[in-house]
């Protein structure tokens, strides 16, 4: 994107990094899942799912400061760092990653694309039939398009009612260290909110209230303080929770869990389309106030969905 000076290069480039988030989309957990299972670790799955996700979360707390930083010196620095750390990213995947069990075979397009085809039909298939995925299906549905809706309102919305851009960084670096304690202890969290199904409806309850009250509340410091708050619970409500994912990769079978994976990742990346298009025919129109309650609407819609997934 660094050097895309027309729509015609941005283009290419989005359809380029879209090609790369779809070669990633479900093998990244299914190669994490299935690792567990190899190493007959199932016992330990929400500890170490809540471990993944807390070390992840740890480049969130210094991410936002860095990037105001480097957004001080031009966009484009902090569009090159990125860059420069994926390219990393890829290169320590490929020299260090390890698939003991996975045995390589010799590649003939032809059967690898049939392969694929029949992997993706099954898939289908199995997220209309199987009862717990279906639902999460509609539930990643409806989260992705109520909280991109309101992912794209809020930074415009929060400084025009007075809330200083930086501030935004400090607030996403401050819920970035809440989210690392609590995804790193996500299983006690889990176990004294009641199991996977209840610790999701406790979280999305609450994460909701914080949705409704970011355009509600106009008193900057305890915008702030909501506006953290609202991030901080986001990595134990969603589609990213270890409960969530839990219970997700128990209702999958390990041979088609990529491709189910996937089908689910792309039910999302259709909703971030409706979401992207909505905001940018609405936002001038509606105005971003409207389109936040719009968001936490349509999210609070997923969350009460929870009470369809199967009790623990």
């Amino acid at each position: 994107l660094l050097y895309g000076s027309n729509l015609l290069a941005l283009t290419i480039l989005y359809v380029v990094a879209g090609l790369g988030y779809t070669l990633e989309s479900g093998a990244l957990e299914a190669w994490f899942v299935d690792t567990i299972k190899h190493k007959k670790k199932e016992k330990h799955f929400h500890h170490l799912l809540g471990r993944w996700g807390s070390i992840s979360n740890i480049g969130f707390i210094f991410g936002p400061l860095v990037g105001g930083f480097l957004v001080t010196y031009g966009y484009d620095k902090a569009l090159l760092a990125t860059s420069i750390s994926l390219i990393l990213l890829g290169l320590l995947i490929l020299l260090f990653g390890k698939e003991s069990y996975f045995r390589r075979k010799s590649l003939d397009f032809k059967s690898a694309y049939a392969e694929s085809i029949d992997n993706a039909k099954f898939a289908i298939k199995y997220v209309k039939s199987n009862n717990t995925i279906f639902y999460m299906s509609i539930i990643t549905f409806l989260s992705v398009l109520g909280l991109s809706l309101f992912y794209n309102a809020y930074p415009p919305y929060v400084v025009s009612v007075g809330l200083n851009p930086s501030y935004i960084g400090y607030a996403l670096s401050i819920a970035g260290l809440m989210v690392a304690l609590q995804l790193n202890y996500s299983k006690k969290i889990t176990k004294f909110l009641g199991g996977n199904r209840k610790s999701l409806i406790a979280y999305g309850l609450v994460f909701v209230i914080a949705l409704f009250l970011v355009p509600t509340i106009t008193f900057i410091p305890a915008l702030f303080f909501i506006l953290t708050l609202y991030v901080s619970l986001y990595d134990m409500s969603g589609n990213m929770a270890p409960a969530y994912k839990e219970i997700k990769n128990k209702a999958i079978p390990s041979k088609f869990r990529a491709s189910i994976i996937s089908v689910l990742s792309g039910v999302g990346a259709i909703a971030l389309v409706i979401s992207n298009l909505t905001f940018s025919l609405l936002s001038d129109t509606l105005g971003t106030r409207v389109l936040l309650y719009i968001g936490a609407f349509i999210t609070l819609t997923a969350v009460l969905l929870y009470f369809k997934l199967p009790k623990d």
